[in-house]
C-alpha cells in the first residue's frame, strides 16, 4: 500500500485514473503485456539466428560483426543484437540507453573517417573492413592474419632470392626475361593482392623491406607518378589503423616500390619497354 513506491503508484493511482478513461483497461493491459511477451519471443529467436550469421569473432571484451551481413537486416534486428552485444559485454547492465544504441546505427550507416567512436559504458565501436567490432578500450583485439614486422625488423631481399618474415610469412623475388607478353597478360589478370610484376630492367640492386617511417611518401599504380603521403594513403585504402604502423614495404633505394597486398608503385609498373620483369610474392606458410 506504501506508494512511496513506484510499483504501488501504478496499481493504486495510475490505474483507477485509466479506469475513469476506459473501465476495462486492466484486461486491455493483460492481453497487451500477453500479446507483446510472445511477439518478443519471436524477435528473440530471430535475433539469435541473425547473430549466429553475422557475428565472426568473439573473445574476452570484444565482438566483431560482419559488417555487410549486419546492415543487410532490418533496423529493428540491427537494434536487437547491438543491444545482445553490449549485453554480453556489459553483463551487469539491465537497462541499454537508447542514444548509445541510434549511436551505433549511425556509425553503422554513416562510418567517421577515423573509422573508430565512443559508444557507451567504456566500449568502442572500430570499422576494420569487412569487421564491426564493439569492444572495450583496453581490449586486446586479435588480428586478422595480416602481415606484420616486428618492431625494428628490416631486411635485405636479394634479387633473386626469399627471407622469411614474423608470423610464418615468407617474401620471394625472382626474374622474368622469356615471354615478356604472356607475363604482362598474367600480371593484368592477376587477383592475388599479394603478388606483383614490375619492371626489373633498371634494377641493380638488393630490396629493403622494412615498416614505415615518418614523413614517407607513395606513387601508387594509377595517379600517374604523382605522390601522397604514405599515412594517407592507407586510410585512403581502409587498411586497419592497427596493421598500419608495421606493415610491410618493399624499398628500392629510399622510395616505395610496392605495398603488398594493396598496391604497386606507379614507376614501377611494367611498361612497354620493359624488358625484364620481376616477380615478388608475399605467402603465409
Amino acid at each position: 500500500m506504501d506508494t512511496r513506491y513506484f510499483r504501488n503508484r501504478l496499481r493504486h493511482e495510475l490505474i483507477p485514473l485509466l479506469e475513469i478513461y476506459n473501465p476495462g483497461v486492466r484486461s486491455i493491459l493483460w492481453r497487451t503485456a500477453d500479446i507483446l511477451g510472445e511477439d518478443y519471443a519471436v524477435l528473440a529467436a530471430a535475433t539469435q539466428a541473425a547473430w549466429q550469421v553475422c557475428v565472426r569473432q568473439q573473445g574476452p571484451g570484444y565482438i566483431a560483426f560482419d559488417f555487410v551481413c549486419l546492415k543487410a537486416y532490418p533496423v529493428g534486428l540491427q537494434r536487437q543484437l547491438i543491444r545482445l552485444a553490449i549485453n554480453q559485454l556489459r553483463a551487469g547492465m539491465r537497462d541499454i540507453d537508447f542514444d548509445a544504441v541510434q549511436r551505433a546505427l549511425d556509425f553503422l550507416n554513416t562510418p567517421p573517417k577515423s573509422a573508430q567512436s565512443d559508444l557507451s559504458l567504456g566500449l568502442r565501436l572500430l570499422l576494420e573492413k569487412e569487421l564491426l567490432w564493439i569492444a572495450s578500450w583496453e581490449a586486446d583485439l586479435p588480428q586478422a592474419g595480416w602481415p606484420q614486422l616486428d618492431p625494428g625488423e628490416e631486411y635485405i631481399l636479394e634479387v633473386p632470392g626469399e627471407i622469411s618474415l614474423s608470423g610464418g610469412w615468407r617474401l620471394s623475388a625472382s626474374r622474368i626475361s622469356a615471354n615478356l607478353a604472356s607475363t604482362r597478360d598474367h600480371a593484368r589478370q592477376n587477383r592475388d593482392p599479394f603478388q606483383a610484376w614490375l619492371d626489373g630492367t633498371e634494377l641493380h640492386e638488393p630490396l629493403i623491406v622494412r615498416a614505415r617511417h615518418a614523413g614517407d611518401r607513395f606513387k601508387p599504380l594509377g595517379m600517374n607518378g604523382h605522390s601522397l603521403k604514405l599515412s594517407d594513403f592507407m586510410v585512403n585504402v581502409k587498411l586497419p589503423r592497427r596493421a598500419r604502423e608495421n606493415w610491410p614495404l618493399i624499398y628500392l633505394g629510399g622510395e616505395i616500390l610496392w605495398v603488398p597486398g594493396i598496391r604497386l608503385a606507379h614507376p614501377f609498373r611494367i611498361k612497354a619497354g620493359t624488358r625484364q620483369v620481376i616477380h615478388l610474392q608475399l605467402t603465409r606458410v
